[in-house]
């Protein structure tokens, strides 16, 4: 295969990829685009070739046509083919490391769409359950409390804690003194919430998104003592 031919094999590939994996996120999280897009483009660039001779195969009329010679073809002088052969090697490179910075950026670009549509979800005033209502996209979700902390207080009394969300809207959290994860309703989850934080003082709360690149997406949410929202700080990525 020319050259030529591989490059847009390659891009071709990756795009119809690309498509493929983002409609596959109808059906899968958002955070498995990257590896839908490593299996699905090898796959495709590997068995494209094939795809095509089985399409060449069933069209019947055309392989009973007469082939037509065609008058030769002049051949180019060297130089001409040197620099053409030198531009589309150059191409090639650059196309290849294009495609190789997407599968990088795509992942970061879905993480922070996530983190922004849940970040405008949120708005001054709102009360803890309307947060906990409002934002349920998250991988990583934390909550802290400025209460005064003893520093000689047993680990399960640090105003502090981690909830983990499932799709069907139920929070999860490791209990210390049991040693388990304890599942809970989005109410249950507040309760808890406001036992583990303590009312009366300010609240944060910290929703982190992940994917396959070493950035991590996040944005933080503050309460007032009062318990409504006072500040939504901006989305931002940390390695």
């Amino acid at each position: 295969m020319a050259l030529r031919s591989k490059i847009r094999l390659l891009g071709g590939t990756f795009v119809l990829a690309a498509v493929v994996s983002y409609l596959l996120m109808i059906v899968i999280p958002y955070y498995l685009f990257f590896p839908a897009l490593v299996m699905v483009w090898p796959t495709l660039y590997v068995y494209w070739p094939r795809l095509r001779q089985w399409r060449a195969v069933l069209k019947l009329t055309n392989a009973s046509a007469p082939c037509q010679s065609h008058p030769p073809v002049r051949r180019r002088p060297l130089w001409q083919r040197l620099v053409r052969g030198t531009l589309q090697w150059v191409g090639g490179v650059v196309l290849a490391l294009l495609l190789m910075s997407m599968t990088v950026v795509v992942p970061v670009v879905l993480c922070f769409h996530r983190a922004r549509k849940a970040h405008d979800a949120v708005h001054i005033g709102m009360t803890v359950p309307e947060v906990l209502h409002a934002v349920t996209d998250c991988d990583l979700f934390g909550a802290s409390s400025e209460s005064p902390l003893d520093d000689k207080a047993a680990a399960d009394n640090i105003p502090a804690v981690n909830l983990g969300s499932g799709k069907d809207g139920n929070y999860r959290m490791y209990d210390l003194e049991m040693r388990q994860d304890l599942r809970s309703s989005e109410s249950e989850a507040s309760e808890r919430l406001q036992a583990k934080l303590h009312d009366g003082y300010p609240w944060h709360f910290y929703y982190t998104y992940i994917n396959m690149t070493p950035m991590h997406v996040t944005f933080s949410v503050v309460f007032g003592p009062d318990g409504r929202v006072t500040e939504v700080k901006p989305v931002y990525g940390f390695d």
